[in-house]
């Protein structure tokens, strides 16, 4: 039950992972993020050291997180992109979820979450601008941001 795995097994949580963060075996899950491809690992890493007050410590391990996928890049963006609009920092937020929709890995899902964000911060002229943008370099693509209400 405790060896690493590859795959979670539900509820979007690691075992192991989860038991060494509720020991406090802030090491032993750091190594273990390292060198596991789940992000579920980092989030947890990241957790705890965000609940030990270490906010610089939580927001390094998605920073230094290894790249061993598009979908953990992904992931670990919009968790560290939460985990920043938690704590007071919206524009590194939006900074780090507009990256990753320019980014080749961009998808209408890191696009929609961006216009969200531009909104949040009263931003809508920002945000068309970026909508315009990615348009420009997606001609054929069709993202469907109707739900998308700008004030």
């Amino acid at each position: 039950m405790l060896r690493s795995r590859q795959s979670v097994a539900g509820g979007g949580r690691e075992p192991l992972a989860d038991l060494l963060a509720r020991h406090g075996r802030v090491e032993e899950l750091r190594a273990y993020a390292e060198v596991s491809p789940l992000v579920e690992v980092t989030r947890c890493l990241s957790e705890l050291l965000e609940a030990r007050g270490d906010l610089d410590g939580a927001i390094e391990v998605y920073r230094e997180a290894p790249n061993a996928s598009v979908a953990f890049e992904v992931n670990s963006a919009a968790e560290l992109s939460q985990l920043l609009q938690r704590h007071g920092r919206a524009g590194e937020a939006l900074e780090v979820i507009r990256m990753l929709a320019e980014s080749p890995h961009g998808d209408d899902w890191s696009i929609h979450l961006a216009c969200v964000m531009y909104l949040e911060q009263d931003r809508a002229g920002e945000g068309l601008a970026f909508l315009d943008a990615c348009e420009a370099r997606h001609p054929d693509a069709w993202w469907d941001f109707s739900h998308c209400v700008w004030r």
